[in-house]
């Protein structure tokens, strides 16, 4: 915990005192002001190289982000040939909201349908199903391809919350393309306790790249499926949520599926 002298600390401190109290460990860092933030940026960095050593790992080396720049590249080399990049078809579509899985997930999805007694025609049975099937240790990460509006990062977060409140598993919010350099790594690189949901979205209008025969939506989108294909290929608990334009409406289903699973639990 990054503790700031002198800033309005109350919501923070009362925080992590809950975590204390829930029995996680807490260690706290007292910074005179904010300028010395640029000093923890070089501790932490250097911690890292020096874990690294020990650990008899390259810190440095980042081979699943080089994968998924090769899969973006060779997705939008097709794009340059076909004018489009390379079409998918979802699992499930309702109401505007599309589901899309690789063979493995379907299969899964399913059975955990079958299990649960989850409706395996609905995009909310369908991914209660995996909200609820998840063990000791797992996590959820929200990988969202979405504009950072006001709206959507408020709808996101409560989403976080509630998914957190009702697996009472860890949940990660990563806007993309951003998140690639940092816990990208540890999605494909790290153990395989991950259940990932990736959120995509229509953009209103393609604005150009100068010099390049493709705009940045289509850079985007092959950014998001290069990554979603990283995944899936190390066998990750990985879907894709296209949420077309209506963000708002995409992430109430998440909300309604993660509703479900609660009442199942109850």
């Amino acid at each position: 915990y990054l503790r700031v002298d002198g800033d309005d600390n109350e919501t923070l401190d009362s925080g992590m005192t809950m975590l204390q109290q829930a029995g996680q460990p807490v260690v706290t860092l007292h910074l005179p002001d904010k300028f010395a933030l640029g000093g923890e940026f070089f501790r932490w960095e250097f911690a890292t190289a020096v874990a690294g050593k020990v650990l008899g790992i390259n810190p440095f080396d980042e081979p699943n982000v080089t994968e998924s720049k090769q899969n973006t590249a060779r997705l939008l080399d097709h794009f340059v040939t076909h004018q489009q990049l390379p079409p998918t078809t979802p699992m499930i579509s309702q109401n505007g909201v599309s589901l899309y899985a690789d063979a493995h997930e379907k299969d899964l999805l399913l059975m955990l349908c079958r299990q649960h007694q989850f409706d395996s025609g609905s995009l909310t049975g369908l991914l209660a199903a995996q909200i609820n099937a998840t063990h000791a240790g797992d996590y959820f990460a929200l990988l969202a391809y979405v504009p950072m509006t006001e709206s959507a990062m408020a709808a996101l977060e409560e989403a976080r919350r509630r998914l957190r409140h009702v697996t009472r598993r860890a949940v990660t919010l990563g806007y993309g393309p951003r998140f690639l350099h940092s816990t990208g790594q540890l999605h494909k690189g790290g153990p395989n306790n991950g259940i990932f949901i990736q959120i995509t979205c229509d953009d209103p209008q393609e604005i150009a790249i100068p010099g390049a025969p493709y705009g940045f939506g289509v850079l985007k989108a092959a950014q998001a499926a290069g990554d979603l294909e990283a995944l899936q290929s190390k066998g990750r608990r990985a879907v894709r949520l296209h949420v077309g334009r209506d963000i708002q409406a995409g992430i109430a289903v998440l909300n309604e599926a993660i509703d479900l699973a609660q009442t199942r639990k109850q």
